[in-house]
């Protein structure tokens, strides 16, 4: 009895997926991965990891086992049968059909991954490479409104050498908010209506070889399996990954966001039920520098040693903000702001800027995120 448990329990341990997403993951685009969520097959914080993998890509001939190990569909032993197969290899996989034929992986599961992997050969990593790419959607309802354009998307990743990689992420949006400021008139905030801008929210250069980690611009860390610092949405975060994630929802978003103050409501009517597309959107990371030395010796063994530094702009929905001046007990203490029977504790107003004078009667912004409301400045060491 004895060793029929102890041989089920190693039948069960090889065949354990390297991470555990949720379904079997088959895709070929973005768009596949977003029906996914929406279909509730996998949770957010999955689709955050494999869009990371889809944009990043994986190198076959460069990604260590911490990086196949984030591959969908693959158990431990595939990710063991494809270093083989690579060091057999010498290191270079020149064409991942070779991994079929090896029997490393099944042609089933070389398809699930394609997605996701890229293959670069050692001769073309002396030279420029990559891809920009433009993006754009229509709705039909677009055309029932004053916009002059749809919204509109560019990303760009280009590698230089073998180990220099540089790129951009940029796009125009429509339904934005300006910047909110304080009206000492009104003793609320106010932010400007929605307008067409451009962003360019990420851009980075990064040098990268197995000793040596420097980034800079927009990036993302992770250390310890989550267990110190990650904001990476990886399963097996360890050090800096370059940021240039641009995300788009599938549902469309409403034109008419404001609400009645010291004038009516436009949203009325009709209006209350305009729809357009929605703007491209990114998720505020860190924007600064980071540097790490990845294998250390020490002994017997070796370490790591990262340190980063990072000053961003971020946004917050609206009615996560509260006055701290207002919202107190009977003694004048701060207290918690998720007070609701208390008004002091309640967001305060967003006013819409008035197309005049600032003291011009006007109304204010509902169910809105208000951009670059505070800067959050973060260094550490790991």
């Amino acid at each position: 009895m004895r060793g029929g448990l102890a041989l089920l329990f190693v039948m069960t341990t090889s065949l354990a997926h390297a991470t555990p997403y949720e379904t079997f993951v088959d895709i070929e685009d973005q768009a596949d991965l977003d029906d996914l969520l929406a279909a509730g097959d996998i949770t957010t914080d999955t689709y955050d990891e494999l869009l990371d993998l889809l944009t990043n890509g994986v190198d076959l001939n460069t990604a260590d086992r911490a990086q196949l190990y984030a591959l969908p569909n693959l158990n431990y032993d595939d990710v063991d049968a494809i270093i083989a197969y690579r060091e057999a290899q010498k290191g270079v996989i020149s064409d991942p059909a070779g991994l079929v034929s090896a029997g490393a992986l099944t042609e089933d599961k070389l398809f699930a991954i394609a997605a996701f992997v890229v293959v670069r050969q050692a001769d073309s990593r002396l030279k420029l490479r990559g891809f920009a790419q433009a993006m754009t959607r229509y709705t039909p309802s677009d055309t029932d409104t004053d916009y002059d354009m749809p919204p509109f998307a560019t990303r760009g990743r280009f590698g230089l050498f073998k180990h220099l990689r540089f790129g951009y992420a940029a796009t125009v949006t429509r339904l934005r908010l300006g910047d909110p400021v304080y009206d000492p008139n009104r003793d609320a905030l106010i932010a400007g209506r929605p307008s067409t801008q451009l962003h360019i929210p990420k851009i980075y250069v990064q040098y990268e070889t197995d000793e040596v980690s420097l980034i800079g611009g927009s990036f993302r860390a992770g250390f310890g399996q989550r267990l110190v610092f990650d904001n990476s949405s990886r399963y097996t975060p360890n050090g800096f990954t370059y940021d240039d994630q641009l995300f788009f929802s599938s549902d469309l978003s409403t034109i008419c966001r404001e609400s009645a103050a010291e004038l009516p409501s436009p949203c009325t009517g009709a209006a209350r039920y305009e729809y357009v597309t929605p703007d491209w959107r990114w998720r505020d990371g860190l924007f600064g520098i980071g540097a790490g030395l990845r294998r250390v010796p020490a002994g017997d063994g070796w370490l790591q040693l990262y340190g980063w530094a990072s000053s961003a702009r971020k946004s917050v929905y609206q009615y996560e903000l509260y006055d701290r001046k207002k919202c107190v007990d009977d003694t004048g203490k701060p207290k918690t702001p998720y007070d609701d029977t208390d008004p002091g504790c309640a967001a305060p107003p967003v006013f819409v800027r008035p197309d005049g004078d600032l003291l011009d009667p006007t109304t204010r912004h509902s169910f809105q995120t208000l951009p670059n409301v505070f800067r959050e400045n973060l260094a550490g060491l790991n």
